[in-house]
């Protein structure tokens, strides 16, 4: 995986943290944040995966 690879804490998918590859800011920046963190220790999720947790009111 290249600078900045993550995998979804969700679904295991490959994804670029936009922070993480030398960024400004991440495309996840642009979504409210989460009313549940992550589950602790495991990394941040998919676009597809965010966006599906928001829509069921995650």
């Amino acid at each position: 995986m290249r600078s900045g690879g993550s995998r979804c804490a969700r679904c295991g998918c490959p994804f670029t943290c936009g922070m993480l590859a030398a960024g400004a800011e991440c495309w996840c920046s642009e979504l409210p944040p989460l009313a549940e963190a992550p589950t602790p220790g495991s990394q941040c999720y998919c676009r597809d995966c965010l966006e599906k947790l928001h829509s069921r009111g995650g």
